[in-house]
């Protein structure tokens, strides 16, 4: 649940977006903080991150947070079975 600092990140890591604009007349408190999860394609001084999606984002590491290793390991199961 920590932002992710600078050594941290590196390319294709898999990390997670703070979402600026809520929607409105929703309950703030059950709206979703982060969205993702999204793949660093490229890093660029200081601090910038380009991502890949469902659509290109760019974003700076003050809003970035890193997937957990569950969500990696969720990924991974969902994969072995679409081999059977």
């Amino acid at each position: 649940s920590h932002k992710a600092s600078e050594g941290q990140l590196s390319l294709d890591d898999q990390i997670f977006v703070l979402i600026n604009n809520k929607q409105k007349y929703k309950n703030p408190k059950l709206q979703p903080l982060y969205e993702g999860p999204f793949e660093i394609c490229k890093i660029a001084p200081p601090d910038v991150y380009y991502l890949r999606g469902k659509k290109m984002h760019v974003t700076h590491l003050s809003r970035v947070k890193k997937a957990s290793l569950a969500l990696e390991t969720l990924g991974r199961i969902k994969s072995c079975k679409g081999e059977r």
